[in-house]
């Protein structure tokens, strides 16, 4: 039975609250799972949490601007701006945050759920907030993995049509409508070996809208991965035991930016995926719990 909570503001008086789920046996084996740009903690593939709980304290939660978690004000000189260009053309400078600040965020409910030390895997852009936490917070960080994310460059490599879907996905629309474009981003997101199955997609997206749908967080979560610029020093500076995983088909982060990101960090592994996209396909999830299972045991698989 998952514990969920939200945290209380930061004493600091931004307001800052985090919705979030705690899996598994309370121990002080703690893994952190941070989600992709516009994702809500739901959004985990339900076997590899449960796999991951059956041996960690698995913690979920939603970013800022995304999911139950709060909502960013936008002052009123900037808001006309966002509503006359696309995510990715707006200039960073008019981002209220930055991929720093989600990282506090996260170092916060760390704090709240008083884990001192702890695993942190990220996908996506997730996985690029979870290189700064472990770039940044050495004593922390136990180790990282990093799916799907990308190597700490300023610009992320996509297709076009990933592009368009993902600001299409930043723009508000019609309940209804909205679901059908997230369907249809299931199938530009993956690749050669996800099977998809327009019902369960349909049902994943219907589930995702009912909970939360806030396609202005999504483009405020964009504008804050740009403002970030380069964090190759932050990928240089990480000193525990990394896991870069990618695919060699992802349309929305190159593999060869996952590739610079084990570069970048001393003694990291790297596995490519032969016929991954930018998904969690039925038959890679059990794939990935064995691999995460070696990892995080310090196994050599």
């Amino acid at each position: 039975m998952a514990l969920a909570g939200v945290t209380e503001p930061t004493p600091d008086g931004a307001g800052i609250r985090l919705a979030y789920e705690v899996h598994g046996a309370e121990n002080d084996q703690t893994l952190l799972l941070i989600q992709g740009l516009g994702m809500q903690l739901t959004d985990w593939p339900a076997p590899l949490v449960s796999a991951l709980a059956s041996r960690y304290r698995v913690v979920l939660f939603d970013n800022r601007d995304a999911g139950l978690s709060f909502k960013t004000e936008v002052p009123a000189d900037v808001a006309p701006v966002y509503v006359a260009h696309e995510m990715f053309e707006v200039p960073p400078e008019y981002s209220t945050y930055t991929l720093y600040d989600m990282a506090a965020d996260a170092l916060y409910l760390m704090d709240c759920l008083e884990a001192e030390q702890f695993h942190v895997l990220g996908f996506s852009m997730g996985g690029m907030i979870a290189q700064i936490l472990a770039g940044g917070h050495p004593r922390r960080v136990l180790s990282l993995v990093s799916l799907m994310s990308s190597g700490g460059e300023a610009e992320i490599l996509s297709t076009q049509a990933a592009t368009e879907k993902m600001n299409q996905s930043a723009r508000r629309f019609p309940a209804e409508k909205a679901v059908d474009l997230m369907v249809s981003g299931c199938e530009i997101y993956a690749g050669s070996q996800t099977v998809i199955s327009g019902e369960a997609a349909r049902h994943w997206a219907e589930t995702a809208v009912r909970r939360s749908y806030c396609p202005e967080g999504i483009y405020r979560q964009g504008l804050a991965l740009r403002a970030t610029g380069s964090r190759q020093h932050v990928l240089e500076s990480v000193t525990a035991p990394a896991l870069i995983v990618h695919g060699n088909e992802d349309p929305c982060i190159h593999w060869s930016q996952g590739q610079r990101a084990h570069e970048l960090i001393a003694g990291s592994e790297f596995w490519l995926v032969e016929g991954l996209g930018h998904d969690f396909p039925d038959g890679f999830v059990p794939r990935l719990t064995d691999r995460l299972a070696c990892f995080l045991s310090g196994i050599q698989c």
